[in-house]
C-alpha cells in the first residue's frame, strides 16, 4: 500500500527487508500527467523532501530518470496504490487478471540478488 513513504520508500523497505535489490523501470510506472506537470513546475509536497532525505545514499537512481517522474515517486500523494512482488513466471497472468477486473496493473521492475543498494531506479 503506497502511502506516506511514497513508491520509493516502500520499495526500499520491501527490498531491504527481503535482502534483495529491486530494479524499477521508471518509464513503466503509471504517473498522472498532472502530477508530473506540477513536479516540473517545482510544486512539491513536504513529503518529497522528507522521503529524499530518508533515502539519500541508500538507493541508486540512473541519471537518465526524468526528474519530474522521480519527484512523483518520492511523493506520498500516491493514494494507496498496491505494489507487490510475484514470481516472474506469474506476473503476466496476474496483470491480465487484474486488468480483466478493471484494475490498472503493470509490471514495473524485477527482483534481483542483493547488489550494492537495495533499490535501483532506471
Amino acid at each position: 500500500d503506497i502511502t506516506g513513504f511514497g513508491l520509493l520508500g516502500h520499495a526500499f523497505e520491501m527490498a531491504d527487508g527481503s535482502g534483495v535489490t529491486l530494479e524499477l523501470e521508471s518509464g513503466r510506472v503509471p504517473v498522472l500527467e498532472e502530477a508530473a506537470a506540477y513536479a516540473r513546475k517545482g510544486i512539491l509536497t513536504g513529503a518529497d523532501a522528507r522521503n529524499r532525505r530518508f533515502l539519500e545514499g541508500r538507493i541508486e537512481v540512473a541519471s537518465s530518470v526524468d526528474a519530474a517522474r522521480l519527484s512523483v515517486f518520492f511523493d506520498a500523494q500516491t493514494s494507496g496504490g498496491m505494489f507487490v512482488a510475484v514470481p516472474a513466471s506469474r506476473s503476466a497472468d496476474l496483470v491480465s487478471r487484474l486488468e480483466a477486473a478493471g484494475v490498472l496493473a503493470c509490471r514495473v521492475g524485477r527482483v534481483l540478488e542483493r547488489g550494492e543498494k537495495p533499490l535501483r531506479v532506471l
